[in-house]
Formats: structure tokens, sequence, C-alpha cells
């Protein structure tokens, strides 16, 4: 009986330290909505500033869908500057699809 006990545990001590050793996978936000598109937006756009060592300040933003594509543009205030962020995304694909763009005011 012991013998059948143990070939029951060791799949399972075996799963366990296989998730222990992978590592964590990142959560990837789906777009379901331009809403949804519209706060990633701020968030990666106030990221990727911030990663330079520019103070973000003020955030405008409005959002809309046409056909199957998510839109989402807005203006950032960067230093002293205001910056347009725009982005866009299929309707339910994942962020790593999102395409973003600032353009500088000179």
């Amino acid at each position: 009986m012991r013998y059948v006990a143990l070939i029951f545990l060791l799949p399972i001590s075996h799963a366990v330290n296989a998730q222990q050793a992978s590592p964590s996978r990142h959560h990837e936000i789906v777009f379901t909505s331009a809403r949804d598109l519209l706060s990633w937006r701020e968030s990666e756009a106030r990221a990727h500033f911030a990663a330079a060592g520019r103070a973000t300040y003020q955030w405008a933003g409005r959002h809309h869908m046409r056909g199957d594509t998510l839109h989402a543009e807005g203006q950032l205030r960067v230093d002293d500057q205001d910056i347009s962020v725009r982005c866009r995304a299929a309707k339910g694909t994942r962020e790593r699809h999102a395409v973003m763009e600032f353009e500088e005011a000179e």
C-alpha cells in the first residue's frame, strides 16, 4: 500500500516544484472598451516620462471607438510642456499590441 501512495504523491510534488521554479507571469490587460484603453494609456504615459526623470502633472483625455478600433487621445503636462498622447488598439487585443504616440509641442 505504501508503494501506491508514493506513486500518487510524486506527480503532485513535481507539479508544486515546477510552479515554484517558473517565473511569475505579467498580467496583460485585454482591451474590451475605449475606457480601458484610456486609463491604461494615462498610466503608461506617466510611467514613460517618470522613467526619463520628467515630472508629470495635469491629465485630460477622451476616448471613442471606430469600428473595432479603440482610440484614446489626451494631453499630459510634462515639466512645462503640454504633450499630446494618442493610442489605439483593436477591440479584444492585449496591451502589447496597442500603439502609443507622443507629440511634444514646439
